[in-house]
């Protein structure tokens, strides 16, 4: 974190490293980066630590600023303006993983809605009515999913049945996740529902850094050479090594970002077994799914070997697990098997994979001018997480303190707002996007799904076999 708050901060510098008027800067980034690594030895004391570090980083910010203030009064030029807008495409990058971590929290909530609905039918209303309920809901939720599905007939039977064949493959990387846990346990798989969320937040923060750590290199080599930009006559040799940047990055971007996530999956699922071994089941059922689930996606992306298998469209994936959900109710009810444990399970599946399918909107293109859904996702994800709580900022260690902790949710949170706001100010569409809608998303369909997936399993298998 410190490393990273150097190099933004010396591309700051460096706006008013350019007008060779730059004290106040540099004396702020030596001061906070001292600071920093003087105090992180000793016992926290926020009442002192922040203000300083707030006026050490206010400093830095505000002479970059005040100087092309300057010579925009001269020149009549906003030339600030672009290096603003700079700066703050490099800070964005900073709030990559929060926003990754923003589609987990959105997760935990269906997750959390999911369950509190089912309490209320099957804990609240007596039994009779509580099976009606159930049936009601899986019919409805069962005859939706398929009519959305069969209306894209016009597209083919052979895409259509590609596509289900695609999703079969969803629901078996899920139940083979169950089976690698319970072959690395060498036991059944003792596991309580709501044990996957909390594993799976603890572990989310080291997940999402490992999963876009080489995107990470990429915008720290790019800030260092913007950094570089600011040293006072720069050599030739360092020019030339600053040009080589963007090659690299281009390279790490396209060759090996697809590589290491590929490895960084296989690491995952190595270490998902062996957690297995250590009976601890629940991370381990997470990881496993996450990397299944990571590894069916690039078998079935367009470059891949069973890219024919379109699965990606929701509704076939939503009309399979609610086949699987009625065939179970059919199945126990014609057995007499059906108890409440069994019917609350399949509620439970039925609003779960329903609330998976809602961020069909986030897609909208048009969000930034016509409405408020991205935004409202953001912002909502956000909310929702502070109140939460997150399990990676509620922790202390010698390392990284509770308080330390705390203090840099608060920033990033703060950051990502911030940044939001100014590119829905700026009419910056993409930005929007990437902020309100894509990386969001990509976090719920990498590491959020994963989760409900897993609670879904345990909670069908803990019910089929809790009257045995």
């Amino acid at each position: 974190v410190l490393g990273l708050f150097t190099v933004v901060c010396l591309s700051f510098v460096g706006t008013a490293s350019r007008l060779n008027l730059s004290t106040i800067g540099w004396a702020g980034l030596v001061f906070a980066v001292a600071f920093v690594l003087v105090r992180s030895r000793g016992a926290p004391r926020p009442a002192l630590d922040f203000p300083l570090l707030l006026l050490a980083t206010g400093a830095i910010f505000a002479e970059a600023q005040w100087r092309s203030l300057e010579i925009q009064q001269v020149s009549g030029v906003a030339l600030g303006l672009s290096d603003l807008a700079l700066h703050l495409q490099l800070l964005s990058a900073l709030t990559y993983p929060l926003l990754l971590g923003v589609g987990l929290s959105m997760a935990g909530f269906a997750h959390q809605l999911a369950q509190w609905t089912t309490r209320a039918v099957h804990q609240e209303l007596p039994s009779a009515a509580a099976y009606v309920i159930t049936a009601v809901v899986l019919a409805l939720r069962f005859a939706d999913a398929w009519s959305a599905l069969l209306a894209q007939a016009d597209q083919g039977a052979g895409a259509l049945i590609r596509g289900l064949a695609g999703s079969a493959g969803v629901l078996g990387c899920v139940g083979l996740g169950g089976l690698l846990v319970r072959w690395g346990a060498r036991s059944a798989v003792m596991i309580q529902p709501p044990e996957v969320p909390l594993a799976a937040e603890r572990a989310s923060a080291r997940v999402i850094a490992g999963f876009i750590a080489v995107p990470l290199l990429g915008f720290i080599l790019l800030a260092v050479a913007n950094a570089a930009l600011s040293v006072p006559s720069p050599s030739p040799e360092l020019l030339a090594v600053v040009s080589q940047v963007g090659r690299v990055q281009r390279v790490l971007g396209s060759q090996i970002t697809p590589l290491w996530q590929t490895l960084f999956a296989v690491l995952v699922l190595l270490g998902g077994v062996w957690l297995a071994r250590r009976q601890r089941q629940a991370l381990a059922l997470y990881l496993i799914t996450f990397a299944l689930l990571f590894f069916w996606t690039q078998l079935t992306s367009p470059s891949g070997l069973l890219s024919f298998l379109q699965w990606r469209d929701t509704r076939a994936l939503d009309a399979m697990w609610m086949a699987v959900f009625v065939a179970l109710w059919v199945g126990w009810f014609a057995r007499r098997q059906l108890t409440p444990a069994r019917a609350a399970a399949l509620l439970f599946g039925a609003i779960a994979v329903g609330l998976i399918q809602q961020t069909a909107f986030l897609e909208d293109r048009f969000s930034p001018l016509l409405g408020f859904a991205g935004i409202g996702f953001l912002a909502f994800g956000l909310a929702w997480d502070a109140l939460t709580v997150g399990s990676w900022a509620n922790v202390d260690s010698p390392v990284l303190p509770r308080m330390s902790r705390l203090f840099l949710y608060l920033g990033y949170v703060l950051l990502t707002a911030m940044l939001a706001n100014w590119a829905v100010a700026t009419h910056n569409v993409t930005q929007v996007n990437i902020l309100t809608g894509d990386f969001a998303v990509l976090g719920f369909v990498r590491f959020g799904q994963p989760m409900l997936y897993a609670v879904i399993l345990i909670t069908l298998t803990q019910a089929g076999t809790a009257d045995r």
